[in-house]
């Protein structure tokens, strides 16, 4: 016979499982503008900072957070040489900066 315990256990299990499934798919979406500006959040780092770690300009950084860059879009299209730069400094993987890019999307599931 099976507990109760152990069947609200798995069940437990299962629903954390989900959450932090669609939490990723959340996060999915996320742009260039976004995921740089949480990064700096999370590292606790200023967009100085950021801008002397990886040597572009104080201004380039905030029109990238602030979406205010000088073209149409009011968006960067970066150079392989500035996603490389945001890859080691945010410390984000490549998948991670390319979906913000818009260049790759991901619908897999992580790993049970």
């Amino acid at each position: 016979m099976i507990s109760l315990a152990s069947n609200l256990t798995e069940y437990n299990k299962e629903t954390n499982r989900i959450q932090k499934n669609r939490i990723l798919l959340v996060n999915v979406k996320e742009n260039l503008s976004q995921l740089v500006g949480r990064r700096i959040k999370e590292l606790g780092i200023t967009k100085s900072e950021l801008a002397r770690r990886t040597g572009l300009s104080r201004a380039y950084i905030g029109n990238i957070v602030n979406q205010s860059a000088p073209t149409q879009s009011g968006q960067y299209d970066p150079s392989p040489e500035v996603i490389a730069k945001f890859v080691i400094h945010l410390q984000v993987s490549e998948d991670e900066m390319l979906t913000a890019l818009g260049y790759k999307t991901s619908t897999a599931l992580p790993p049970e």
